[in-house]
């Protein structure tokens, strides 16, 4: 009598949901040895896990939540967990202002996407200009979103996916690849404060005077103040240090950092 195949030896791979926190932990593994109290951003007045850092899906949850990009995930194995598709990202608003970074906070509905008007404000000039509000409002009410651009980012992608290229055996790992890939164009995009995750992202920009707005606040109430850090003025800088004791400085987002 011939025996029944073992349910051990079949390898099924489930579709992996989106979560911060093993996002954050697959972060620290792949980049502070498993200890994101080693992060030059991590508060130093925190004891926490993340010390007030969060996990940011460079790739969003919301881009790859489709039924088809579901399918492709699990077909392809792609975790989107995986340490290529994030960065960590401080969630107050007066580290993000120190240190001239995105700060992060739920979803990114309301992040900009300002490659159309860059030229307008920033090209070609010494000294570039501040982005004013009623623009923003406008590429919103145009859908130039963050969401939106990163919809368009991996778009190749998907027309691949569509035409069943990682179908073959040899090419399924590239499905992984290619987002990771997309995943560092969209860094890049981040860094240099042509996309943004929130509404008043833009204020966070190296050249911005407002910065915080000198508060903690990142909603419709926030000030429109210029922070007094920004302006330098002697005696209200922002001095926050992490936990190695430095004072936290602004350093480039790199996927899985």
């Amino acid at each position: 009598m011939s025996k029944k195949p073992s349910d051990s030896k079949i390898s099924e791979h489930k579709l992996i949901i989106g979560s911060g926190s093993k996002l954050a932990k697959a972060i620290a593994k792949n980049k502070w040895s498993s200890d994101l109290k080693k992060h030059p951003w991590y508060d130093s007045k925190c004891n926490t896990e993340k010390g007030g850092l969060q996990a940011h899906h460079i790739v969003t949850t919301e881009s790859l939540d489709g039924h088809l990009w579901k399918l492709w995930r699990e077909a392809y194995e792609y975790d989107i967990n995986r340490a290529n598709n994030g960065v960590m990202l401080p969630s107050s608003t007066i580290i993000a202002c120190q240190v001239e970074t995105h700060v992060h906070r739920s979803n990114h509905n309301r992040g900009l996407d300002y490659d159309t008007v860059l030229d307008k404000y920033w090209g070609g000039k010494a000294k570039p200009e501040e982005i004013p509000d009623e623009e923003c409002e406008k590429l919103y009410s145009e859908l130039r979103t963050y969401l939106k651009g990163v919809n368009k980012q991996i778009g190749e992608i998907k027309k691949r996916a569509e035409k069943k290229y990682y179908c073959k055996s040899s090419n399924k790992k590239e499905f992984t690849e290619d987002l990771d890939d997309a995943a560092e164009d969209i860094v890049d995009k981040l860094n240099s404060f042509h996309w943004t995750l929130s509404r008043f992202g833009k204020d966070y920009a190296p050249n911005s005077k407002i910065g915080c707005g000198g508060g903690h606040i990142e909603s419709e109430k926030k000030s429109r103040e210029e922070c007094p850090h920004r302006l330098k003025i002697t005696g209200t800088r922002h001095a926050i240090r992490n936990k190695l004791g430095k004072i936290m400085e602004p350093r480039k987002l790199e996927a899985g950092s």
